[in-house]
């Protein structure tokens, strides 16, 4: 790596010159400000193309290309990696070198578990995009880190399609962080959360808003029977969970001061 190290420095100072000699800074040029940048403008400048014949070439728009060039943009998913690399007709390991290193992945993570299935199936970002019918730009995100909760629709695809169990991805679902005042609202939004079923969802299930829902869950209002069981059975909980957790609410009640 040293070696290789040396050699990349070596190549970008003399690139520098060349660059400084046949295109001097103000003919209609930003400075690149990362060293990606200036191998992106190299191999272009080299292979005399313009941005937008790269851009086109390698499935990105020309202001992309442009970012990527100044130094906006830092980074690569691995898939626009290796196309930029097939053009250029480089080793895609030159472009890697250049990347932000980024911190280790955290275990258990949405990108830890990503890039385990992407490298047990052997698929690219593109590949795991058209399986799951998901925007490739929207599922890189999740891969790099950049988006670390999911929705309660990409939650589904991950289990459903991808087969990650509810347990590794109950902790990165976007969800509303308030606690709930009850044992019968914890119980319903824990069975809730199960079915990965959002708030939205149960609202249209039940018929009623979503704030209503959210009321329930937190133990903001008082419900009957009849609309209790109702919420029960959209949730699948068994008439011992729901007996249960009134008894303890009820308990947790008698111990509550008559002054609070």
């Amino acid at each position: 790596m040293l070696a290789e190290s040396k050699n990349y420095t070596i190549f970008f100072d003399e690139r520098k010159c060349w660059m400084k000699k046949k295109h001097p800074v103000g003919v209609g040029m930003v400075v690149c400000s990362t060293p990606l940048g200036e191998f992106l403008r190299y191999l272009r400048l080299d292979r005399k193309v313009t941005q937008a014949e790269v851009a086109s070439s390698v499935g990105i728009k020309q202001t992309h290309w442009s970012q990527l060039e100044i130094g906006r943009k830092k980074n690569l998913n691995s898939d626009l990696c290796r196309r930029i690399a097939l053009y250029f007709n480089i080793p895609h390991s030159q472009l890697e070198y250049l990347l932000p290193k980024r911190k280790a992945t955290p275990q258990g993570s949405l990108a830890y578990l990503l890039a385990k299935y992407m490298k047990s199936s052997n698929m690219t970002i593109s590949s795991l995009a058209l399986k799951m019918d998901m925007d490739a730009g929207a599922l890189a995100r999740y891969v790099n880190g950049d988006r670390k909760t999911a929705s309660y629709q990409t939650a589904r695809l991950f289990v459903h399609v991808l087969g990650f169990s509810i347990e590794e991805i109950l902790p990165h679902l976007t969800d509303s962080r308030d606690t709930p005042e009850s044992a019968v609202g914890e119980l319903i939004r824990t069975s809730r959360r199960r079915l990965l079923m959002s708030i939205q969802d149960l609202a249209k299930k039940l018929t009623i808003t979503r704030a209503r829902v959210s009321q329930i869950e937190l133990g903001k209002v008082r419900i009957g029977v009849c609309v209790l069981k109702k919420v029960a059975l959209a949730v699948q909980i068994s008439d011992g969970d729901l007996l249960k957790a009134i008894e303890t609410q009820q308990e947790s009640m008698k111990t509550v001061s008559p002054h609070q």
